[in-house]
């Protein structure tokens, strides 16, 4: 059998402090702590209830109905969405960096790139290059010629 999981335990699972989640998880029967903590380690919602000894039915009943157990789901999801928000950012930050390595590296096309998605080439280089030939546009067709052109 699993063991319950204290709401520190559970919002390190999130990468987040948990007071919140930890303060919510007090409030809630050991098969609910049992149920919570299987979801937080990633197991389906059938395997969460059958780790708390509950059927799938009740987990639903329990995220939907019983205020202190939807409280305490909703404060781990909303863990779960801060911690990947931060592992983006951090990502972001080391996207940076290889931009910057292949640029120092003499990658021109990735710096040509970044310099019109910067906007520092306006309408220079890379206004030349979009602009499409100049047609001329023809008549509509439900137009008639003139009569002096017949």
């Amino acid at each position: 059998m699993s063991q319950v999981v204290s709401g520190q335990e559970l919002a390190t699972t999130s990468g987040d402090s948990g007071t919140e989640l930890s303060t919510l998880l007090a409030g809630l029967s050991t098969p609910q702590q049992l149920a919570l903590s299987a979801l937080a380690e990633g197991k389906t919602y059938t395997d969460a209830a059958e780790t708390a000894g509950i059927g799938r039915t009740t987990l639903w009943r329990w995220i939907r109905a019983d205020p202190k157990f939807a409280a305490a789901y909703e404060a781990w999801q909303q863990e779960l969405r801060e911690s990947a928000r931060a592992r983006l950012l951090k990502a972001t930050d080391m996207a940076a960096d290889v931009v910057t390595q292949a640029i120092a590296g003499g990658d021109a096309r990735i710096a040509l790139r970044m310099l019109q998605e910067a906007g520092v080439l306006g309408e220079g280089l890379a206004g030349r290059r979009r602009q499409q030939p100049k047609t001329q546009t023809a008549p509509a067709v439900n137009e008639s010629p003139s009569p002096a052109a017949a």
